[in-house]
This record gives C-alpha cells, structure tokens and sequence, in this order.
C-alpha cells in the first residue's frame, strides 16, 4: 500500500463535490488510530492506541502529509461547497496550530495565482471530554462543530466499547453524557456556531427527540435505514414539545430512568414504530 498522491486526493475530493453540489460536502482530515490502523503511513503499533496518535495528533504530528491533504481540499474547494474537518481535537491550540498551517498554503497558492475557496469553512470533531468541556474555546476557532457520540461516550464512561467485559456499561443515555450534550449544544448556541451529531446516537431514533429539545441542532448524520423513522419524528414533533421532552429527561436520576422513559414514551407516541425496548439495555449492578 502506498500513500495517495495530492493528485489522487484533489481528483477524489473534486468529483465528491461536483456530484453533491449544491449540497455541502464536509471533508474530515485523516482520521486513524484505535480501530483505523494504516501501517503504511508509518502509524505503529500502541499499548492504548484509544489515547494515542490518533485523529489532528497525528497529522500535526506529520505535517507533510497534513499540507498534502490541505492542498487537495482547497482546490476541490471551486467545485462545491466543501468543509474542512478537524477529528480528534482535544483543545483550540491544535486548532490554531492546524489553521496556521493551512492559512500558509492559502498563502502560496494566491502567490502562484491557484484559485481556491477563500470562505471556505472549518469545522472541529467534539469527542472528547476537553473539547467538550471548554467547547466555548473550540468555537471561537472554528465555523461548526460536530459531536462525533461514540468516542466521547466511550471517553467519557472510560469504558472500551469493543471490549466484551464491559460493553454494557457503554450507555449512551448515562446522565453524564446528555448533560454534556446539553453543554456543548448551548455553547454553540451562545456563538451562534451551527452543531451536527455524527455516531450511532444520530441515527438513533429513540434520542432524536431529546437532540431536537436541546436546540440549535442542523444537522443529524446516520445510515440511510434510519432515516425515514427518524423524519418522520422530526415532521410531527414541535420545538416547544422538543424542549419539555428534553427538560425532562435531564431531570431523571439515573441511566435506569432514563432508558425506561424513553421506551415507554416513544412507544406511546409512536407505537408503530418502536416495538422493542432500546438496544442499550442495562443491566442490573448484583
């Protein structure tokens, strides 16, 4: 295996954009550790690659490879409205170190007249507890954020999800993570900044209504089976409806409490399409 070229990246990144043009089109910069090994790329082997060299660390880490894709995205940039993703941001310091390294290519390519997206947009991966807490920082940097669930539930329970011991205490409805969604959904609001969910959590139908209640949400990213139940919720649920929803469930004590609720009420008022209880089922502590 080989690294792709500038070339290989540009004309990849060019043809996304063309064919999804007027839609946006949101490109994530290289995204390895844990579970996303690229021995190739000279990305070794770590006693605990969940806390390693992983997501923006590696690619400030090796800058070489950072400018390449930078150079690729912003000349795809002409051909759509194409974003910029940083994953794996742990506070605004990677994010300044990032965008100086980019606002220098932007420098070389108006000095060799390369025409590219001088508006284009920069966005950060909300997925761990740092950025999490101080996400009013990570938004004086960036134009959007985007939660990506499943890492930072996983960093936020310290619990290893593909690990088969503990997986049942990876609980997406723990009060400490929908309280931390809240969080980091009304520092976007106060900044006025626009904040997507990425991971298993926005496909999941039975939250959606929770996501909704907390406001400033525009966009929610899943697996096209999902899509139609959770449409559906979203045409016949009102904002104000949303907000007492929400309000509620962060009133609840406890992961027991909260799973409960919402199956029994999202069966109430979709009964035909919430059959099953939750797929996070908990268990009890003996």
């Amino acid at each position: 295996h080989t690294l792709p070229t500038e070339k290989d990246l540009y004309e990849n990144f060019k043809r996304v954009a063309q064919e999804l043009a007027p839609l946006p089109v949101v490109i994530r910069t290289l995204d390895i550790g844990m579970d996303k090994q690229l021995h190739f790329y000279g990305h070794n082997d770590e006693d605990n690659p969940a806390l390693g060299l992983r997501g923006i660390r590696m690619s400030l880490a090796k800058p070489e490879q950072f400018i390449i894709q930078f150079r690729a995205i912003l000349k795809a940039s002409l051909y759509g409205e194409v974003k910029i993703l940083y994953p794996m941001i742990s506070d605004a310091d990677e994010i300044v170190q990032a965008n100086s390294i980019l606002e220098g290519i932007k420098e070389e390519f108006r000095a060799e007249q390369i025409p590219f997206n001088e508006d284009i947009e920069i966005g950060a991966m909300i997925e761990t507890p740092s950025s999490a807490i101080c996400a009013e920082l990570i938004l004086k940097e960036v134009d959007f954020i985007s939660i990506g669930t499943n890492d930072l539930i996983q960093y936020l329970l310290a619990v290893d999800r593909i690990n088969e011991q503990v997986a049942h205490l990876y609980q997406p409805y723990n009060p400490s993570i929908l309280k931390t969604l809240k969080h980091v959904f009304d520092a976007a609001a106060t900044a006025g900044k626009r904040v997507s969910i990425c991971g298993e959590l926005g496909g999941d139908p039975m939250i959606t209504l929770f996501l909704l209640g907390l406001g400033h949400l525009s966009d929610l990213s899943m697996d096209p089976h999902s899509i139609p139940k959770i449409k559906k919720i979203i045409c016949q649920s009102s904002l104000k409806d949303a907000e007492e929803f929400s309000k509620h469930v962060l009133s609840l004590g406890s992961t027991n409490e909260i799973n409960t609720f919402l199956n029994e009420e999202m069966k109430k008022r979709y009964p035909s399409d919430f059959a099953q209880d939750s797929k996070y089922e908990v268990k009890e502590i003996s």
